[in-house]
């Protein structure tokens, strides 16, 4: 029962995409696609965003996908945006997160195991449009 339970509720705060999604749903344009560099986590960005998700599968496309589409947002993690960051003209972080990450031996150590960290990016009209309400229709 723990583990179905209550294991789930105590990690869903340490979840990257999650957190990724309701910011991307936030500032990303209604009909915009959200993107997401490579497959990890494409099925919790879609489920938490309720929005489509385009995978991108390689710099080029990530790239191609952030420059046709002003108005997206793109997951990926930061080591992919710091690589790509001199070809992506006017994108910026909007928010990070970091993945949890368990390593039982730290865990006996009582020390912490840094998780990777993910990025959410977007142009920077995007990044600084305050968070969208409720919509009143």
């Amino acid at each position: 029962l723990i583990g179905v339970f209550v294991v789930p509720r105590i990690i869903e705060p340490f979840k990257p995409m999650p957190l990724l999604a309701r910011e991307a749903t936030q500032l990303s344009q209604r009909d915009a696609p959200i993107g997401l560099l490579g497959r990890y986590g494409l099925s919790s960005l879609i489920y938490y965003s309720r929005h489509h998700v385009v995978a991108l599968d390689g710099d080029d496309q990530t790239v191609m996908f952030l420059s046709t589409h002003p108005g997206a947002v793109c997951v990926m993690p930061m080591a992919d945006f710091e690589r790509l960051a001199p070809r992506l003209r006017g994108v910026d972080r909007i928010a990070v997160a970091e993945e949890f990450n368990v390593r039982i031996e730290r865990l006996l150590e009582r020390r912490r195991t840094p998780g990777r960290l993910w990025v959410l990016v977007g142009h920077a009209a995007v990044a600084s449009t305050p968070a969208r309400g409720p919509s009143k229709s």
